[in-house]
């Protein structure tokens, strides 16, 4: 289907809610603009929206057009047990607030429980939470059973195979795969001859969650069979992160690695998009991540990828193709030093964007979600 079609379907369909309860920079935002760059009346509802003009362009870049959010402005940390009730008030707003006809209800988890109003005809459930909160949920009888009932009663549609198989595993919860998007588009358009300044970086938010310690014990490894290796860290960043910034600094002062390690805290997408022409690779450490992004990024913008043989990694990055895949930290290291020593295939790997860029475009994300829609 040409985008031109996908387009006017889309366009077809009378009201697209789109709800989480942040409007931020992760992964579910990049889906939603998706949707809304050629959805125009498409609204984003969110318990709080974290973006002015300036700091849209920013994470975003210039080329996207700054979308409708529904904002009620309340703010609630992600670890709260009322994240759930604050989705759900922005919404009752917003329903409240527009009384015309609405075809589709598209939510995460957040919104799982939310009752959609009957003028809304359509709920699904696109369920791409982080694995390590729902095996909570798992272990907590009572939340469980809550999302288990709630999971059998919506249409629900899964990030990757992997989220598939812990829907059905965990909660018995029949689920479709339909893979997320990135802006493919403006990753792919860049000279991958560039000069390398980083044979290794990083990037993911800069928080103590995202296996920044692991990584810096393992470039301490790589450095001992190749102690010119340069490495990059990258990330977004918080101001309640900024300390653990310093710590990592620190951490890697310990390891004789402070000329080794050049960290680019905040950077905005145009530098992200620099940085990715100027690495040789990129490593993903997050095990079981339902999908991730990053290592599609890079791929597309012609850095192989090392991870490990799990979560989504295990689905977009293709062993021996567009990346390696392993076992375990040392099949790691081996991974990316063997790569480092064989700079010929890794720009064979680069030659291979077209097999990721293609799965994980806007494009195909958007004929996919009509081909959902329209069944």
């Amino acid at each position: 289907m040409d985008q031109k079609t996908v387009t006017k379907r889309l366009g077809q369909i009378d009201g697209l809610v789109l709800s989480n309860p942040w409007f931020g920079v992760g992964g579910l935002e990049r889906v939603y603009l998706a949707i809304t760059s050629v959805k125009t009346n498409a609204c984003i509802v969110a318990a709080k929206n974290f973006h002015d003009a300036t700091s849209f362009k920013f994470y975003f870049g210039e080329h996207k057009p700054f979308p409708r959010v529904f904002d009620i402005d309340l703010f609630v940390d992600g670890e709260s047990p009322y994240v759930h009730m604050c989705m759900n008030a922005a919404l009752r707003n917003y329903f409240v607030n527009n009384e015309y006809k609405m075809a589709i209800h598209v939510t995460n988890h957040w919104g799982l429980f939310f009752e959609d109003p009957s003028k809304c005809q359509r709920k699904l459930v696109y369920f791409q939470p982080g694995v390590w909160e729902m095996e909570q949920v798992a272990k907590n009888d009572v939340l469980r059973r809550l999302y288990r009932d709630a999971l059998q009663e919506s249409e629900v549609l899964a990030n990757s195979t992997f989220m598939k198989d812990f829907l059905k595993e965990r909660f018995g919860c029949d689920a479709k795969v339909l893979y997320p998007c990135t802006d493919t588009l403006f990753f792919s358009n860049q000279d991958m001859n560039n000069a390398k300044e980083y044979d290794v970086m990083i990037f993911s938010r800069l928080n103590a969650g995202k296996q920044f310690t692991a990584a810096i014990d393992l470039f301490a490894e790589i450095a001992k069979k190749r102690p010119a290796t340069r490495f990059l860290i990258a990330g977004a960043i918080r101001r309640e992160d900024i300390s653990f910034l310093d710590e990592l600094k620190a951490i890697a002062a310990r390891r004789g690695l402070t000329n080794s390690i050049t960290f680019v805290p905040n950077p905005s997408l145009q530098d992200l998009k620099g940085l990715y022409a100027r690495s040789r690779l990129l490593a993903f450490l997050p095990k079981n991540e339902p999908l991730g992004l990053v290592p599609v990024e890079a791929m597309v913008a012609g850095v192989p990828v090392v991870a490990f043989k799990s979560g989504g990694a295990a689905e977009t990055v293709i062993h021996g193709k567009t990346g390696m895949l392993c076992t375990g930290e040392a099949d790691i290291v081996d991974a990316i030093t063997g790569l480092l020593d064989e700079p010929d295939k890794i720009r064979d790997m680069r030659g291979k964007v077209s097999i990721v860029s293609e799965k994980f475009s806007e494009h195909a994300f958007l004929e996919n979600l009509l081909r959902i829609i329209e069944k």
